[in-house]
């Protein structure tokens, strides 16, 4: 009985010798395209027999990934505005880096600095002092990843704006007062314009609003103090 060995598929990465069924490769796979693959064998019996005999055999291959690509992080630059008021150990932000090796671990840093440090196994970015001082001052940092061979960077842009203390509500002399209006009023028509009846600078105003129960009120105020 003589046995011979051939392919089924996969001839482009693989060989077999016909005789002794030994099995080469002769090109590299991607293991990011194929992670794995089921190559199926034939042996055929080419005896003096009339009606050959064949059996096939699937050989299960795992391809082993190797450290082939950079780290991508999910963005060129990042960019934060942050309070001058936020305390010292504040995480403010987060960035992230991709890998298509399956098995890479990824390790972040920054440059040294004395301001933001960063978690280097999730890329977290937190504050090491406070910022009063900073005020309408910008800190740019660069950020490097690592994958045990590769290393991509990526830049944090922050800048410190001035908290503004949230105002008191104003009291305004006249709690209440009365309006008379035609009931032709079309819609649209200004019944009349809060700022000036009160007497009050639309600059000290930040936001202004009527305040209705659940039934439908047929008036709207704009942010310059006009009823309509």
């Amino acid at each position: 009985m003589v046995l011979m060995y051939s392919l089924l598929d996969y001839n482009q990465y693989f060989t077999i010798n016909s005789y002794s069924g030994q099995i080469d490769s002769i090109q590299s796979i991607d293991r990011e395209q194929i992670p794995f693959l089921l190559l199926h064998i034939i042996a055929s019996d080419q005896g003096q027999q009339l009606q050959l005999q064949s059996i096939c055999m699937t050989l299960h291959i795992t391809i082993v990934d190797i450290n082939d690509n950079i780290p991508q992080f999910s963005s060129t630059n990042y960019t934060y505005y942050l309070f001058s008021d936020l305390p010292r150990d504040t995480i403010f932000g987060q960035v992230y880096a991709f890998d298509l090796d399956s098995a890479d671990n990824l390790i972040y840093s920054i440059d040294p600095n004395p301001y933001v440090k960063i978690n280097r196994y999730t890329g977290h970015l937190r504050l090491k002092s406070n910022l009063y001082h900073m005020i309408d001052q910008n800190i740019n940092i660069t950020v490097k990843v690592f994958d045990g061979l590769h290393i991509n960077y990526t830049w944090i842009y922050i800048y410190i704006i001035r908290f503004i203390e949230i105002q008191e509500p104003i009291l305004l002399r006249e709690p209440a007062y009365d309006i008379i209006i035609n009931q032709s009023s079309s819609i649209g028509t200004i019944v009349t314009n809060v700022y000036h009846h009160l007497q009050i600078l639309e600059s000290s105003i930040d936001f202004i609003d009527i305040i209705h129960e659940e039934n439908p009120m047929p008036f709207s105020i704009d942010q310059q103090g006009i009823i309509l």
